[in-house]
């Protein structure tokens, strides 16, 4: 956001809101799905106070995972934080692990190995992966959406696969 503000590039089609407190998380989720039909929450890291909260009052969580076995152990920490976090809630909340930075021209052995291993869990993830793509960099470089990067090949690619997980994630959360 300081970017956008930075450049002069008027206000982001959506809202951000800031609420680095356990104390006050669930009030801000609350007050948040009073005014927006979709809120995300990003948080880094599954320890904490903050992420059982916001776990325990989310219709679905995802959590990226880049095809590499650290991150499967960092995936395998969150997905057990947020059915502890459930099972604190006495209800089952919903998580998939969305596989993040792949490439789209090759799928080298263990990302192969990798979702062969998630699918032989029952460990439910996303069918669109999010490619690795310079414009996905540009977003955070520049404070601009998808839509606002110069028209590219590779823009275009960005939004074509960000448009196929919306997609997948509205027909989860329509589901429920």
């Amino acid at each position: 956001m300081g970017k956008r503000t930075e450049e002069n590039l008027g206000d982001a089609p959506f809202k951000v809101i800031s609420d680095p407190s356990d104390s006050t998380i669930l009030d801000t989720l609350e007050e948040a799905g009073d005014d927006h039909d979709l809120v995300f929450v990003d948080l880094e890291g599954v320890a904490g106070l903050m992420a059982s909260y916001a776990a325990s009052a989310s219709d679905l969580c995802i959590v990226p995972m880049r095809p590499s076995a650290l991150d499967g152990d960092a995936a395998g920490a969150a997905l057990k934080m947020i059915r502890d976090a459930g099972r604190a809630a006495r209800r089952t909340v919903p998580a998939r692990i969305l596989i993040t930075q792949t490439d789209a021209a090759i799928v080298t052995k263990s990302h192969k190995e990798l979702l062969a291993e998630l699918d032989g869990a029952g460990v439910e993830r996303l069918q669109t992966e999010l490619m690795r793509r310079a414009p996905f960099e540009r977003v955070m470089a520049e404070g601009r959406t998808l839509f606002e990067l110069q028209d590219s090949q590779s823009v275009k690619s960005a939004i074509s696969n960000t448009a196929r997980l919306g997609k997948e994630l509205a027909e989860i959360l329509e589901a429920q």
